[in-house]
């Protein structure tokens, strides 16, 4: 919302009041809500019989790792534009209020977009996927802005507001997958289900964005006044390019598992962030931190850990099974039913 109040906004103090009206009551702005969250937010007391995750131990995944450069790369992006754009649509006539709703199109785009995207990754597609899209509808963006200079078209306004709407797609399909998959990857990796590991992501996004924030428009102004808006879009043409090559290696590389446990006649995946909590939930269990932990799960009220031994971290992996020296496969759901009749826990193991 931020995203795409501010820019009407500041245009709109900016025709009131002057360049420095908008930083005043932003200021201000700023400055209260800061008393606001210290009188209403509760400090938490931290357990003391509970280890800690830390920063470094989530970034050895390398998934974790991965979406962080993601957001970094999405971050620049929507900076480069913060940066250039007014200047390179001034020779377009534009008031200052025609301009802030220029820049509304992209963030209103991804308003739009964004809860979309998350029910998408919501349904189990790989996130990678979603965010391989998005860079290609980054790069489609910046060379139609310009446009780019391998692109055989003429400068125009409909150029600008097409490749903003695209843009806004994109920063949809990337910055809302990176924080799903790094949860997936995360809990996957042993890491506990709790408001900590919530936090820790949260920051790493956070700080991921706001790196990208900051270096988009620094190098874009430098970009800007060496070689101009149109070769300058080739900076980012370039990022999104490896990035997507770099998705699309993690996608060729994926072994997640896909078997299914049959209990009581139902099947359903036991690995995963979104499960059936009627057959498989996921247990929270005291972790070893910046150990790979294996995932513990309940099936009916009994406990079943699952050993893995991670390649690419815990996400990637062939995913073989045995049980008592025998596949997965090849056992008789019969038997499984019993044993669980009797109350006895299945002694399942899987190897990745």
């Amino acid at each position: 919302m931020g995203y795409i109040v501010g820019p009407t906004l500041g245009a709109l103090l900016f025709e009131i009041g002057g360049f420095s009206l908008p930083f005043v009551v932003m200021g201000l702005i700023t400055l209260g809500t800061s008393f606001l969250v210290c009188i209403l937010m509760k400090q938490d007391v931290p357990s003391p019989n509970k280890a800690k995750t830390k920063v470094t131990h989530l970034m050895s995944v390398p998934t974790v790792l991965i979406n962080s450069i993601a957001t970094v790369i999405t971050a620049t992006a929507m900076g480069y534009y913060s940066a250039t754009l007014e200047p390179h649509i001034r020779g377009f006539g534009l008031s200052s209020v025609d301009v802030g709703f220029v820049f509304i199109i992209s963030g209103g785009t991804y308003a739009l977009i964004a809860p979309v995207i998350g029910y998408v990754c919501d349904t189990g597609l790989n996130p990678k996927k979603i965010m391989i899209i998005g860079t290609i509808l980054t790069v489609i963006s910046y060379s139609l802005v310009g446009p780019a200079p391998f692109v055989p078209l003429q400068k125009s306004m409909l150029l600008v507001v097409i490749g903003l709407v695209i843009q806004g797609v994109a920063l949809g399909m990337i910055c809302v997958p990176t924080f799903v998959d790094s949860m997936n990857a995360a809990f996957e990796s042993g890491f506990p289900n709790d408001i900590h590991t919530y936090g820790l992501l949260s920051g790493i996004w956070s700080s991921s964005f706001a790196l990208g924030a900051f270096l988009g428009p620094s190098i874009a102004g430098v970009l800007y006044d060496l070689v101009g808006f149109e070769k300058g879009t080739y900076f980012e043409i370039s990022l999104h390019v490896l990035l997507g090559i770099a998705l699309l290696l993690f996608v060729c590389l994926d072994r997640r598992p896909s078997d299914k446990f049959v209990v009581n006649g139902m099947s359903d995946s036991t690995v995963g962030f979104a499960g059936r909590a009627d057959i498989a939930d996921r247990t929270s269990a005291a972790p070893v931190p910046g150990a790979l932990k294996s995932p513990v799960y309940t099936i009916n009220g009994h406990h079943q850990s699952f050993r893995s031994s991670h390649r690419f971290g815990s996400t990637y992996g062939s995913f073989s099974n045995s049980c008592m020296g025998t596949s997965l496969s090849s056992m008789r759901i019969n038997n499984e039913a019993r044993a669980e009749a009797r109350g006895s826990p299945l002694a399942v193991e899987s190897r990745i």
